[in-house]
């Protein structure tokens, strides 16, 4: 609790990991326990996986040993006693570290199968336990992204192929009802009073609506397999192109269209040129 609010890199445990990136060191923790840690850095992200145990527990055994050899045996005794405790280390905490180490560096290239040897001291092996566990969470997510993924994939296929389908379906009766509509407008003009030219008029107007509406949803389903070649653009003069181009449809219409200042994008120009008409 005494750490909270304060810059932990002034903890000696994390400005050893920090500053040297991989290896190992005695130092205090968070809690002010000295410990002794072994650390490695995940490339491509520069994140440090520690695992620290007690030097406490570590040197116990060392301390007796000595303590005894000091009091009761000779100088070869302790130096044996030297080696056995050098030994434990080895076998117990610097291989645990290392399995943790190495997996560490196998997830961090991608494999998601890697995992670390459980065995060691209590601190280490529940260390090794929980990482274990968080790779095999992580591996049932990417299973289940993965699947997500094949059925968003498939679903925007059938969608894609509906809207092809019906889009072209609509063109032919709207194509009979605008030619209708024409012929009753051009050859049977002195039989139509103006209310009958008007609504025929209207009935055109529609269908050319619905004409531009279907154009839309075929650009919509291709929209998918649109490469993206992302670049510059200036809004304000791509949105005045636009309305350039979209004044002839509304002729007899007064618009009064004013463009704000736009900041530039970053897009891709035809699918926003799509978006803004």
């Amino acid at each position: 609790e005494q750490w909270l609010g304060k810059d932990g890199r002034q903890i000696e445990s994390i400005a050893a990991a920090l500053t040297q990136g991989e290896g190992t060191v005695s130092a205090s923790g968070a809690d002010g326990v000295v410990r002794l840690f072994a650390f490695t850095t995940i490339p491509k992200v520069d994140w440090r996986v520690s695992a620290g145990i007690p030097a406490e527990i570590v040197l116990s055994q060392y301390r007796k040993t000595l303590k005894a050899g000091v009091l009761a045996a000779t100088v070869l005794v302790a130096v044996l006693g030297v080696i056995a405790v050098a030994a434990w280390v080895a076998m117990k905490v610097l291989v645990p570290i290392r399995s943790l180490t190495d997996a560490a560096q196998a997830v961090s290239q991608g494999n998601l199968d890697a995992r670390a040897d459980e065995r060691g001291p209590i601190e280490i092996a529940e260390t090794a336990v929980q990482f274990n566990r968080m790779l095999a969470d992580l591996t049932k997510t990417k299973s289940d992204l993965e699947k997500h993924a094949a059925q968003l994939a498939a679903s925007h296929k059938d969608l894609e192929s509906f809207s092809y389908s019906v889009s072209h379906d609509l063109r032919a009766p709207l194509r009979a009802i605008d030619g209708f509509s024409r012929i009753l407008l051009e050859d049977y003009a002195d039989k139509v009073d103006d209310e009958g030219r008007r609504l025929l008029t209207v009935v055109r107007d529609n269908t050319q609506k619905m004409r531009l509406l279907i154009d839309d949803i075929l650009a919509f389903s291709r929209a998918g397999r649109a490469a993206i070649n992302v670049s510059e653009i200036d809004m304000n003069t791509l949105t005045a192109e636009i309305f350039d181009e979209l004044k002839p449809a509304a002729a007899g219409r007064t618009v009064n269209f004013r463009i704000r200042p736009l900041p530039p994008a970053c897009a891709d120009r035809a699918m926003m040129r799509q978006v803004l008409t």
